[in-house]
């Protein structure tokens, strides 16, 4: 049995402690600011609808309804712009929606139901 003298017992826990303390805020720090994996990048021109019923509209903001886009659907972004602080995207469709819209259809979605997609 190792016999610590009452000095050196509490300067190895006060040690040990911070060890903890600071190789924890290491470890959480880095985790949320983890970059894409390796040969990933962020491709802002592209991005997937992600609810269903989405509204395609002629103009940002209040626009004319054209029809709806759905989860999953592709798009591609031609502009933003912002209306009343909320962020819209310029789109073009890349496939035919079930909410009626076909393929190459050009229209404005809110950017709060969209996920822009990552490529290899």
């Amino acid at each position: 049995m190792i016999k610590f003298s009452k000095g050196s017992a509490v300067r190895a826990a006060m040690v040990a402690g911070a060890s903890v303390i600071v190789l924890g805020g290491i470890g959480v720090g880095s985790a949320s600011a983890a970059p894409l994996p390796d040969g990933w990048r962020d491709h802002p021109d592209s991005i997937t609808v992600a609810v269903d019923g989405l509204r395609v509209r002629g103009a940002p903001g209040n626009g004319l309804v054209h029809g709806l886009a759905y989860k999953g659907n592709e798009v591609k972004i031609l502009a933003t712009s912002t209306v009343d602080g909320q962020p819209w995207d310029k789109i073009r469709l890349k496939s035919s929606t079930a909410g009626g819209l076909r393929s190459g259809t050009v229209g404005w979605v809110t950017d709060a139901y969209v996920v822009r997609n990552h490529r290899f």
